[in-house]
């Protein structure tokens, strides 16, 4: 049986005769046009096998793939593929099954507003995995922290370093447990305004322990020396001999 036409494709399918589709997925893959309307027929039998032969559908077949929210079906896919696009990674997320989650995290990185939507679900195991392995970007990082959840932060400051705009919201938010964890694990800050915040927040103890370890930026410095504190402007001044 040789590869029919797109046409000759959307014929067999509309026909609906299992063992015809079955021994031509057997030999072919379908076109994208094809593949969209063979999902949304919906028959178990013959999309599992099509998975395992086939492996990767088409970008455009894979909302209804996951919309159509077959268990078997879907963790076939994430086993045999290298991963979703963002569109249907947010899908797979508000879906919201635990299993398939924690296996495609298991394998793959989520795109940048699949990380959003993965927070906002609100699940610590499948969280905890995550940061096991990775690393939020920096919109995703200022969703959790405005979620305020002290325990997750903790736990996502001790793996990762924060970026940006996240980095100095952290300070601005002001947790001193927080930020001592942060200094204690971090080698420097992603970028100076986080120090400038940091001195600007004006907490002595996290300030001596920032400066007991990393060298302040010449803009931060300035701000600490004019804040004005002796100690402090003396272990700054150290770190320039």
């Amino acid at each position: 049986m040789g590869k029919k036409t797109s046409k000759q494709e959307l014929d067999m399918i509309a026909r609906g005769n299992h063992d015809e589709i079955m021994a031509y997925i057997a030999k072919c893959c379908f076109d994208e046009k094809s593949e969209i309307a063979f999902v949304k027929r919906g028959n178990h039998d013959e999309i599992m096998l099509y998975l395992l032969i086939e492996h990767e559908l088409y970008k455009r077949a894979l909302p209804a793939f996951i919309k159509r929210g077959n268990h078997d079906e879907i963790m076939a896919y994430i086993i045999l593929n290298d991963g979703l696009d963002e569109k249907s990674e947010i899908a797979l997320v508000k879906r919201g099954n635990h299993g398939e989650i924690m296996a495609y995290i298991a394998k793959n990185p989520l795109g940048k507003q699949a990380q959003i939507a993965f927070i906002e679900r609100d699940n610590r195991e499948e969280f905890n995995a995550y940061i096991n392995e990775y690393c939020f970007s920096a919109a995703a990082e200022k969703v959790l922290l405005q979620r305020d959840n002290h325990d997750e932060i903790m736990a996502y400051v001790a793996k990762c370093p924060l970026r940006g705009e996240a980095e100095v919201a952290f300070f601005e938010r002001g947790n001193h447990e927080e930020i001592m964890a942060y200094i204690a694990t971090k080698c420097s800050f992603e970028d100076e305004k986080s120090e400038i915040a940091l001195i600007k927040r004006g907490n002595h103890k996290e300030i001596m322990a920032y400066l007991k370890q990393h060298k302040l930026g010449d803009k931060a410095g300035a701000a600490l020396v004019e804040r004005g504190n002796a100690e402090e402007i003396a272990a700054y001044k150290k770190q320039e001999n």
